[in-house]
């Protein structure tokens, strides 16, 4: 939250978060990197600031 400190609160605490509901698991992505060249990774950083931007502009548009 350091890239948006004026959301911290509207955003869940992120003090005592409940643990995992279960293992984690691992996804073999071979046939995606290879068959649809999808081979470039998004950060989960970057992947939460882009849909910050969008749900920000979403709201200003509802005017909300």
């Amino acid at each position: 939250m350091n890239a948006r400190p004026e959301l911290k609160d509207r955003l869940p605490s992120v003090e005592n978060p409940p643990p995992p509901p279960g293992p984690l698991s691992t996804i073999d992505t071979r046939f995606a990197a290879t068959y649809l060249h999808m081979d470039r990774y998004t950060s989960w950083h970057d992947t939460v600031d882009a849909t910050l931007d969008s749900l920000l502009t979403a709201e200003k548009d509802w005017e909300i």
